[in-house]
C-alpha cells in the first residue's frame, strides 16, 4: 500500500512539473507575440542614461545625454529605418529573439540622403522594458570608420513611441 502511495505522489509531481513546463513555454510564446506587436511603430529616444565609447580599445567618452536625436521605425514586416535627428541614416532589417532585437543595416545614407557605402557590423539591442509606449534598451555596438578606427559603444536608452 505504501509503495502505491509513493508511486502516486511521484506520478503527481511528474505531471505537475510537465504541466508547468508547458505553461512556461506557452507564456514565452505569448510574450514573443506580444513583443512583435508592441515593437511596431516609430520610437524616439527621449533619454540616455549612460554612454561609454571606446576607440581602439581605449575608453574615450563617458556620460549621459538627454535629447531626442535617434528615432527607430519598426515595421510589422521586419524592416525599418533609423534616423539621426531628422536625417534618414539607415534602412534596417530586424528580428526579435527573447529580450533582444537583432538589427542588420541594409543601406546607409549620407546627410544629403544619397546612399553611402560604409562597413557597418550588425548589432543587437537588448531591451530591458517594452510596453505600448516605452522601450528601454541596452545596446552594445562595434563599428569601424573609414580611417580604420574601431569604435565600441555601450548605451542605455529610453525611447517613447509616437502616437499612431
Amino acid at each position: 500500500m505504501r509503495k502505491k502511495h509513493i508511486l502516486s505522489v511521484i506520478a503527481f509531481i511528474a505531471l505537475a512539473i510537465a504541466g508547468c513546463k508547458k505553461e512556461a513555454s506557452k507564456s514565452n510564446q505569448n510574450t514573443q507575440t506580444d513583443n512583435s506587436k508592441l515593437i511596431v511603430g516609430k520610437w524616439e529616444r527621449t533619454s540616455n542614461v549612460d554612454t561609454v565609447i571606446y576607440q581602439n580599445g581605449q575608453k574615450d567618452i563617458s556620460g549621459g545625454i538627454t535629447y531626442n536625436d535617434y528615432t527607430y521605425v519598426f515595421n510589422s514586416d521586419g524592416t525599418g529605418t533609423f534616423y539621426q535627428f531628422t536625417t534618414k541614416a539607415f534602412d534596417i532589417k530586424y528580428a526579435l529573439s527573447g529580450q533582444q532585437i537583432n538589427v542588420t543595416v541594409t543601406q546607409a545614407y549620407k546627410q544629403d540622403g544619397t546612399p553611402a557605402s560604409v562597413h557597418i557590423i550588425p548589432y543587437t539591442i537588448k531591451f530591458v522594458k517594452l510596453t505600448d509606449n516605452q522601450l528601454m534598451v541596452r545596446s552594445d555596438t562595434t563599428t569601424v570608420n573609414v580611417n580604420g578606427v574601431s569604435m565600441h559603444a555601450i548605451m542605455v536608452d529610453t525611447y517613447t513611441k509616437y502616437p499612431q
